[in-house]
């Protein structure tokens, strides 16, 4: 089995492990989002005199000079719908980009840069790849059924727990709500898994592919219906071939765009998740032995390849893990990037993309802390060209 690693981050771990995740969690036990880290209320009443804070409106467009390429700022109106008057505002260097996977494409093809034939007219920029290769993390679980104290639905099913568990959170900063729903990872190569499920004891050259995390929750979604606790085994795709596109749907900026996440588009990935499943069921079995109370509740109807792919189409969620919609990569290359390896946008002055969309190929790790990475990243490039 793979092995427990007390820092999976650690550049001397083996590939195959099994390891606690880091949580973006204060001393006081509270979140500690991207938001409160980088911009707390101290750092915005400092810089207020040039930190503009925009709410409740959504890009419209980039405004470009099409003769020259070159973006000179960003229209935007107000989501609300009362107010229907479009805004500028005018960059006097550059524009950052960092809307996420699924927007940043949008707004890029509402401003008539992207394939000639996707684009708002006028076409600004032919740029084949944005919205192109669109990735996530697909995820599935097998699940159990167990006693409710043994799941994180007692606080569902009982008021007074909830009420203390609240009350423990609020004043000691300990108990349920203090700790994420997911705690574990285990991270596997799926070629070091063989057909019945059970790794073969051999180190790995490979990034992981998979990673399985138990959750002591429903995690259908759906959700199915149960009477008891659910405790899950998470299975999730961490190196997808498959790849879908993120296309305009209207050319009102107000409109979700229309997003294919193309799921088991491509069978090399029913082949990885099959594993993965196996891996799962042979994992519970052994927690069985141990003396875990386990029944089944969701599982596939067996272990062929048949009722494996079947179980896999019929449970798919998303993790919501978008990316690489905007990859860097060359503008000419097989799979045609929009961004150079300085974030900039091909073929367009003063515009570069600081989000997750920049990422070449889905990662090997959840998008939290290399969304971070390359938006300190993209602060280090824009201090080294503006010193």
């Amino acid at each position: 089995m793979p092995v427990l690693i007390l820092d999976i981050n650690d550049p001397k771990a083996p590939l195959n492990l099994c390891g606690k995740f880091d949580c973006t969690i204060d001393l006081d036990g509270r979140r500690s989002s991207t938001f409160n880290a980088f911009l707390p209320q101290s750092l915005a009443e400092k810089r207020k005199s040039h930190l503009h804070i925009c709410v409740g409106a959504a890009v419209t467009a980039l405004d470009i000079d099409l003769g020259q390429s070159l973006v000179k700022g960003v229209r935007y109106q107000s989501v609300h719908g009362t107010d229907v008057n479009i805004y500028h505002a005018r960059a006097r260097r550059e524009v950052i980009l960092c809307a996420g996977a699924i927007t940043t494409p949008q707004i890029l093809l509402l401003s008539g840069i992207g394939p000639k034939d996707k684009v708002k007219q006028p076409l600004k920029k032919d740029l084949p790849g944005v919205g192109e290769n669109l990735q996530d993390h697909l995820g599935m679980g097998i699940m159990y059924s167990v006693p409710n104290g043994d799941s994180l639905h007692v606080v569902q099913k009982s008021r007074f727990r909830a009420i203390m568990e609240l009350f423990r959170y609020i004043a000691f900063g300990e108990g349920l709500f203090l700790a994420p729903v997911t705690q574990l990872s285990i991270l596997v190569d799926s070629t070091r898994i063989d057909d019945s499920g059970n790794i073969i004891p051999q180190e790995s050259l490979a990034l992981h592919d998979l990673e399985l995390m138990p959750i002591h929750f429903n995690y259908s979604d759906p959700p199915i219906a149960f009477d008891n606790g659910i405790f899950s085994l998470k299975v999730g795709l961490m190196r997808p071939a498959s790849r879908g596109s993120v296309t305009l749907a209207s050319e009102n900026p107000l409109e979700r765009p229309a997003c294919d996440l193309a799921f088991l588009s491509d069978p090399a990935d029913y082949v990885v998740m099959r594993k993965g499943i196996k891996l799962a069921k042979r994992i519970g079995e052994k927690m069985r032995e141990r003396g875990a109370n386990l029944k089944d509740l969701y599982m596939p109807e067996s272990e062929s390849d048949e009722d494996l792919d079947a179980f896999v189409r019929k449970t798919a969620r998303t993790t919501y893990h978008y990316g690489c919609t905007c990859r860097m990569a060359p503008e000419n290359d097989p799979r045609p990037g929009v961004v150079d390896d300085e974030l900039r946008v091909h073929g367009v002055l003063n515009l570069r993309i600081a989000d997750c969309s920049i990422i070449p190929d889905m990662i090997s790790a959840h998008l939290q802390a290399p969304a971070a990475m390359i938006a300190e990243k993209c602060a280090d490039l824009i201090k080294t060209d503006y010193a």
